[in-house]
Parts: C-alpha cells; sequence; structure tokens
C-alpha cells in the first residue's frame, strides 16, 4: 500500500508491505550503507536504503521505519515543500551526519 499526505511545510509518503518484517534489533542498522537485516537469504549488497536516505536528506526531508516481524514494515519519507539550496561537495558530508 502506498500513501501521501501534504503539510503546510512537507509531503510526507508511506509505502506499506505485509512481508517478513525487520527484527527490532535489525531496524537501526537498516539506513547504514552495507547494513543488512539479518536475512542472508535475500540478495543484496546493503546500500539501497542508505542511498535513499542521503537523497530524500539532500531534499530536506526525513525517513524512518516501523516494522513487526511477521506482520510487515512501512518506510515512511518526507520531501520538504521548500528545499534546501544547492549543495556543494564539501558541504554534503556535514548534511549527511
Amino acid at each position: 500500500r502506498i500513501s501521501g499526505k501534504s503539510t503546510p511545510t512537507e509531503t510526507v509518503f508511506s509505502i506499506q508491505d505485509n512481508g517478513r518484517g525487520i527484527p527490532e534489533a535489525d531496524l537501526p542498522k537498516v539506513f547504514e550503507p552495507f547494513g543488512r537485516a539479518g536475512t542472508p537469504d535475500v540478495p543484496g549488497e546493503g546500500m539501497g536504503l542508505a542511498y535513499v536516505q542521503t537523497l530524500v536528506r539532500r531534499h530536506g526531508g526525513r525517513i524512518w521505519c516501523n516494522s513487526r516481524v511477521g506482520v510487515g514494515t512501512t518506510f515512511s519519507f518526507s520531501i520538504a515543500h521548500n528545499p534546501l539550496k544547492e549543495i556543494q561537495p564539501a558541504e554534503a558530508e556535514k548534511v549527511e551526519g
């Protein structure tokens, strides 16, 4: 399920599934580069969500997730209506930290 909601300052999008869910202990690392949620049977390098987080932050937004094992996961992100000024490469590290 995909949904969206607009506020005066941002638009929030949510993507919900009814998959296997992410164990609570793995949630803090899902946005880290090469972070994997304890699923060796699922292919991937663990870079996708780290990349998405960088893009969202560069648009003045934020990203988060809620998950329950056996129920599913909801990823949500916001995009600011008035995005940040263009970020120069030297400034990008400051924003990402």
